[in-house]
Order: C-alpha cells, then sequence, then structure tokens
C-alpha cells in the first residue's frame, strides 16, 4: 500500500519516495490525524515522464523520490503541514495553493521557503 502511496501517479507503477522521505511524511500523517486531518498526498515520486506533464522541473526532487506535495485546504492545514514538516527535518519547503511541497533533497540549499 505505502509504495503505491509514494510512487508515480501516471499508471507506469515506477518508483517509491527515499526511506528520510517517508519517515518524514509519516510524521507529518501522524501529526495531522492528531488533529483530525488526512495529510491527502498530491504528488509523491514522479517517472520523467509524469514530471514532464505536470509542469515540473527539470530538476524535481520528486524525480529522485525526495519530495511530496500534501493537499492544504486552508491557512491552519498549511501551518500544521509547515509545522510537522520542521520537527520532522525538513527544511526545504514550498507553499502552493492548495498544497505544500516537502522537500528533503540534501543535494538542494536547505533552511529555504518558496512560493508557487
Amino acid at each position: 500500500m505505502k509504495d503505491r502511496l509514494y510512487g508515480c501517479k501516471c499508471g507506469c507503477n515506477t518508483g517509491t519516495v527515499t526511506p528520510i522521505m517517508a519517515a518524514v511524511y509519516e510524521y507529518i500523517h501522524d501529526g495531522l490525524a492528531n488533529e483530525g486531518i488526512d495529510a491527502v498526498i498530491n504528488s509523491a515520486y514522479r517517472c520523467k515522464d509524469h514530471n514532464k506533464a505536470v509542469g515540473g522541473s527539470p530538476t524535481s526532487s520528486h524525480l529522485t523520490g525526495k519530495a511530496i506535495d500534501i493537499a492544504a485546504a486552508g491557512s491552519r492545514e498549511k501551518y500544521l503541514i509547515i509545522e510537522a514538516s520542521l520537527e520532522a527535518g525538513a527544511t526545504r519547503i514550498g507553499i502552493g495553493n492548495g498544497f505544500i511541497h516537502i522537500d528533503v533533497d540534501d543535494d538542494k540549499d536547505q533552511e529555504v521557503l518558496w512560493l508557487y
């Protein structure tokens, strides 16, 4: 079940997230569950074709399984996701309209926050 949860959503049945990214997500998931919120993954690992189809960056951390986008309906959910992400050790966070991007790619700049 977890591999399907973390794998590419295009139907190619490839890939998964790294163990570190999975652990960060599980921490976020558990924290949100305590608040009565379901941590729905919009995107996790992406194959090259799917990444291109959704307009992802050619250097996206989704391609290496080091990123997850979690649906966030409002500002309170966004805050809780970001808070839990930081507590779990993720230091690369993107805030989008309706989602939060959590990234554990240690090959990129750390302690960064950006808007989509």
